[in-house]
């Protein structure tokens, strides 16, 4: 539980591009699962929580990092 709070504290405080993979990971602890696109899916990854009957769709960055604006 401890590297969930690091990383949400992280995302909080981010002021430059974050990893994508911690980005996912972070959802993962919050109760979001990858659910697969299908076959032309491509770079759209749908995340769904179970308890919330919550869906997130996001754009996968190419480069692995997600920008900020």
């Amino acid at each position: 539980m401890a590297s969930l709070a690091k990383l949400q504290a992280a995302f909080k405080n981010c002021t430059g591009p974050f990893p994508w993979r911690k980005f996912e990971t972070l959802l993962n602890g919050l109760g979001y699962k990858l659910v697969k696109a299908g076959k032309t899916g491509g770079s759209r990854r749908k995340f769904y929580n179970e308890n919330l009957q919550h869906f997130i769709w996001l754009h996968e960055p190419h480069d692995g990092e997600m920008g900020s604006t």
